[in-house]
């Protein structure tokens, strides 16, 4: 049985991975867009040289910029609306999985009745699959069935991954452009890091996509075998609720 205290310990766990990865990922970006701009041989004389204060106003403005981000990161409560936009622009997982579900969860009604619900339109759908889900969320059974297949942490894994991808494909475009008119002696080896690095996220992030389009089909497979009766139940209520505004 997990506790409502235990339960909002894991989703705030999951809250701090994810922005401490947007942190190092924001980081990363600005830090190499500075390499970009100025170039990576200038970067290095500089601390080769004697101007101890150079490197020291270099370090305080890092340490600076890095303070800045962590207090406005941990402010951050719209990370869901920039997960659902980033998904949207590179691969959709979120929509098809959230198809799935509807298509998962229709299952629990008799045939007639999934005919009625299969032509509901996607705003709708959503609002029938979140009255399942949050009528369902008091079931610690439930909650701990979740937990055990770790599908809420193969999603923060490929929300990270998504960061990368984006971020990783930009410094890509970036140090190509350099590279074209040669504005940067070290423009080809970035390219090549940045280009090598956006291509390990993309793999990885459709690996992920995958997976848990196949997660996300058993689990909800489960719940509805272990809770037809209820999911149909709360279904049928809905869709009258539906029909009557």
């Amino acid at each position: 049985m997990q506790s409502a205290k235990s339960q909002y310990a894991y989703f705030e766990s999951l809250e701090k991975a994810v922005k401490i990865a947007l942190l190092a990922y924001i980081m990363i970006f600005l830090c190499s867009n500075i390499i970009i701009i100025v170039g990576g041989e200038t970067i290095i004389n500089l601390f080769y040289s004697p101007q101890l204060i150079v490197i020291i106003a270099i370090v305080i403005c890092i340490i600076g910029l890095l303070i800045g981000l962590i207090y406005g990161i941990s402010k951050i409560n719209w990370l869901g609306e920039l997960h659902v936009w980033l998904d949207n622009k590179i691969f959709g997982f979120l929509n098809k999985s959230n198809e799935i579900i509807f298509q998962e969860i229709s299952l629990a009604l008799e045939p007639e009745e999934r005919k009625r619900i299969s032509n509901m339109g996607k705003k709708n759908r959503s609002v029938l699959a979140k009255s399942v889900f949050s009528q369902l969320a008091n079931d610690d059974n439930l909650f701990a069935a979740l937990l055990q297949s770790d599908i809420f942490r193969f999603w923060i894994l490929y929300w990270i991954m998504l960061y990368g991808t984006f971020v990783f494909t930009i410094l890509s475009t970036e140090t190509f452009i350099s590279l074209l008119i040669g504005s940067n002696t070290g423009s080809k080896l970035l390219f090549t890091i940045f280009w090598s690095l956006s291509l390990a996220h993309l793999s990885l992030s459709l690996m992920l996509g995958h997976k848990l389009l196949k997660m996300t089909k058993k689990t909800v497979e489960n719940i509805v075998h272990s809770h037809q009766e209820d999911i149909a139940s709360i279904l049928k209520n809905s869709m009258d609720e539906i029909a009557t505004l």
